[in-house]
């Protein structure tokens, strides 16, 4: 059993490689314009890696871990509890200051993979005891 296509489909006629195109329901020509996006094409090409003593709450003030990056990839942070304890992380200085932000609190002392971030706000942490220690990696991209 064959199937038959009408001539109309395959024939070709009528095609030019690099005529503009008319949309539907447009008064005028366009043309598609090509979306380049950083994020899907790009690998991040800088990266700082740093280690820091967390200061305590109530008696030091939260510590920058990752500052306001707009080309930011992600960071990636890791918390060395040597100690039970609780860390305070928030994108609003305030915030951690008066205790509010994502809490992670470690029973018993061991590494803890916080989740990456992926913002372009400025990142502040605080640990409830002495002892703990922020592992930063912050990933950016180039300027294009």
């Amino acid at each position: 059993m064959s199937v038959e296509v009408p001539g109309q489909y395959y024939s070709g006629e009528d095609y030019e490689e690099d005529e503009p195109q008319e949309y539907e329901g447009g008064t005028h020509l366009e043309q598609p314009v090509r979306v380049v996006s950083v994020t899907e094409n790009y690998a991040p090409e800088y990266a700082s890696c740093m280690t820091w003593p967390l200061p305590v709450q109530g008696s030091g003030q939260p510590l920058l871990i990752a500052p306001r990056r707009i080309r930011r990839s992600e960071c990636k942070v890791q918390l060395n509890f040597t100690v039970a304890g609780t860390v305070i992380l928030n994108s609003n200085l305030q915030g951690v200051m008066n205790g509010q932000g994502l809490q992670i609190v470690m029973p018993v002392a061991g590494l803890y993979t916080a989740p990456d971030w992926e913002s372009q706000q400025p990142l502040y942490a605080i640990a409830s005891i002495a002892g703990i220690s922020a592992i930063v990696l912050d990933e950016s991209y180039a300027s294009r």
